[in-house]
């Protein structure tokens, strides 16, 4: 629980700067700092979703003698999945909005272009950059959509 409250209280960019100066600039600290803040968080999500697993399913199994692994699959698990799931999804498609941020920081990514082209006032780029992004999201939310829907 300390290293989920710590890796997710601290904002993904001061975790980039932190790994900028750590390893350098490139992708790695925008890789690093996504993945702590975001593992972060997510154990922090998963935890209160299994708590919230509703206790009839699991008491029936255990009251016909089936042994915790069995509890586990059966009761728990398809109970826990739709959330995971769509928690994942919503989180890979927060960290694929921040990467763009991070990019800013020196931590790799296409926000080193945007970055570029802004200060360069160079605006058919930046906004061709930005319909990527768009773009982007957009596919990626269709697809956690479509993925979604066969989980819940």
């Amino acid at each position: 629980r300390f290293f989920a409250n710590l890796s997710r209280s601290i904002n993904e960019v001061i975790w980039a700067l932190l790994f900028v100066s750590a390893v350098g600039l490139g992708p790695m600290p925008g890789i690093l700092a996504l993945g702590v803040h975001t593992s972060g968080v997510l154990i922090k999500l998963f935890s209160e979703g299994i708590e919230t697993a509703q206790q009839e399913p699991i008491d029936a199994l255990i009251a016909t003698g089936a042994g915790f692994i069995k509890v586990i699959c059966y009761a728990v698990i398809p109970q826990i999945t739709p959330f995971f799931v769509s928690m994942t999804l919503y989180r890979l498609e927060s960290d694929v909005r921040s990467a763009t941020i991070l990019g800013f920081t020196g931590a790799g990514g296409i926000g080193i272009y945007l970055f570029d082209k802004l200060r360069s006032y160079e605006n058919h780029d930046v906004t061709t950059i930005l319909i990527i992004i768009v773009i982007t999201v957009a596919i990626i939310d269709r697809i956690s959509a479509a993925i979604r829907t066969r989980y819940t």
